[in-house]
């Protein structure tokens, strides 16, 4: 008996067209430029209707060459560790120590120390820790494919993330059918 072959799914939902703009600030609903987004928070948001679209986790990854020179066996290694940032908001190094058990005060930035880099994206960050630039603090699922390459390996554990990923659109446009096909499409994507 033959194997089925995998589903594939299309890297855009087919029935509409899809124009993303990655930005740190809020797209405005009510303006009627954007149908509908992707947001990352607890999913409060007074002008919108929000469905959440996904749970992440924070985790420590490194470029496998400088987790095996700074000998990055346990979650406590990652003090001595240079720790990439993401400004102005991102995952917190103190809210992953606190759930990885250790002590956040040991994760707070301090400007006198010499080790460490600031980035303005969450994409920056990855792309710093494969260059071996420090250890970046990112989401999961959202990095499987460079852990699958190897361009990076896990280096602590990864404990849950405050905020989720949310599709976020105008409460009388919840009906429509490209948004109902982008919703369909985005938890295709995430077995949701």
């Amino acid at each position: 008996m033959a194997a089925a072959a995998p589903r594939r799914v299309p890297c855009r939902p087919p029935e509409i067209e899809l124009q993303v703009e990655a930005s740190r600030r809020m797209a405005d609903m009510e303006a009627g430029l954007v149908d509908a987004a992707l947001r990352y928070g607890d999913g409060s948001w007074s002008d919108v209707s929000a469905e959440r679209i996904m749970k992440l986790r924070m985790v420590p990854v490194a470029a496998p060459a400088l987790a095996r020179r700074l000998k990055l066996r346990r979650p406590a290694d990652l003090t001595g560790a240079p720790l990439i940032r993401v400004s102005p908001f991102g995952t917190s190094w103190t809210e992953w120590a606190r759930g990885a058990g250790l002590d956040p005060a040991r994760f707070e930035p301090r400007p006198s120390e010499a080790k460490g880099l600031q980035v303005d994206g969450m994409g920056a960050s990855v792309r710093a820790a494969a260059h071996g630039l420090g250890v970046a603090l990112v989401f999961d699922p959202l990095i499987d494919s460079e852990i699958a390459s190897g361009a990076l390996v896990c280096v602590g554990p990864d404990v849950p993330a405050r905020g989720r990923i949310w599709l976020v659109r105008r409460p009388r446009e919840r009906g429509q059918p490209a948004i109902r096909a982008l919703r369909r499409w985005l938890f295709a994507q995430v077995g949701g």
